[in-house]
């Protein structure tokens, strides 16, 4: 049978991993849990550019520039290098997994 028991945020590994990484310059600053029945959301910082594959649909041409893609690069190799260091692997890299800010 099916338990409909609430999730204790303790046990949410996803905002333990927001939390413990929040000093990372390249890893979305985690501010809150909100915990609704079996549910919980996370509460992070606002992201104003939206996420790399809408920053890719968006350009002016389809392919971004080899500057902006090496600077992208070194942004996600410098979040799992601090993944990794907090002892976790992420398993789902995607333009859409991979959000911007204006600073």
């Amino acid at each position: 049978m099916y338990d409909e028991s609430p999730i204790p945020l303790s046990t949410c590994l996803e905002a333990k991993l927001l939390q413990s990484c929040n000093a990372s310059q390249n890893i979305v600053k985690h501010v809150e849990n909100i915990k609704e029945g079996l549910y919980v959301y996370m509460i992070t910082i606002h992201m104003s550019l939206g996420n790399l594959s809408k920053r890719m649909a968006t350009s002016r041409i389809p392919i971004l520039s080899e500057p902006e893609m090496a600077y992208y690069a070194g942004k996600v190799v410098g979040a799992l290098d601090d993944l990794h260091k907090a002892g976790f692997v992420h398993n789902n890299i995607r333009p859409e997994a991979i959000f911007l800010h204006s600073s």
